[in-house]
This record gives structure tokens, sequence and C-alpha cells, in this order.
């Protein structure tokens, strides 16, 4: 588990995944394959990449979320468009952030990481 970063499955019910599911690791084993022989663009190419993953996961919920809510009479789009964040909604925000950019820099920054440094998120963690 040295220098490796797991996503362990929430124990809760409400959790997709199964509990007895094994964690799930962040990092490969191994040599990553390189496909430029420039210094640093197979990282940004990878972190370019989940990100745009990540973008339409979230683009197509939100879709659905809206697209749900409004059969059920629910104006959905407008409430979100309108609202304005507590001082503590904004700083769950903050910390959700934090912990997707250290996700994000992860593939930069992992030859670096002292022997040891593991980081083990859950996935309640990452959405916080």
């Amino acid at each position: 588990m040295e220098g490796e970063v797991l996503i362990l499955p929430d124990s809760s019910p409400a959790s997709p995944r199964d509990a007895d599911a094994p964690p799930l690791p962040l990092d490969a084993a191994g040599r990553r394959p390189t496909f430029f022989t420039q210094d640093g663009v197979d990282q940004i190419l990878t972190m370019v990449l989940e990100l745009a993953t990540e973008l339409w996961v979230l683009r197509e919920r939100v879709f659905v979320i809206e697209a749900v809510a409004a059969e059920h009479g629910l104006p959905l789009k407008t409430a979100v468009e309108t609202h304005t964040l507590s001082a503590e909604q904004r700083a769950e925000l903050a910390g959700m952030r934090s912990v997707m950019m250290d996700q994000l820099f992860r593939t930069l920054n992992k030859d670096n990481r002292p022997v040891g440094a593991a980081k083990v998120l859950t996935e309640r963690s990452l959405k916080r």
C-alpha cells in the first residue's frame, strides 16, 4: 500500500458499491505507458482526459436530475440558477475542490511522493 492512493467503498447502504468490494487503487502498479517523448505531455493528457470524463459524468447527471425534477413538476433548473450558497455550503465546496485538485494532480505528483505516503480516501470524502 506504500505510495498508493486508494478509494474505499462507503459502508452506508446508499453507496452503489458492494460493501464487500475491495478498495479501488487509483494508481496502476508498474511502469506507466508513454506515448509522447516530451516530458509531461502524457501526464497532462491523462489529466485532461480525467477532467473530460468527470465533466461529462456531471453534465449527464445534472441533465437527468433536471429532467426528472421537471417531470415531477419541480422547477429545479430555475431554483438552482437563483440559489445563494450559505457560508457552510461554500466551506464544504472548498473542501470538495481541494480533494478533487489532489486527485487531479496525483498524476504529476506520484513520482515525487515519499515512500509510505499513502492516502486513503472514501467515496464519501471525494464528495465533500
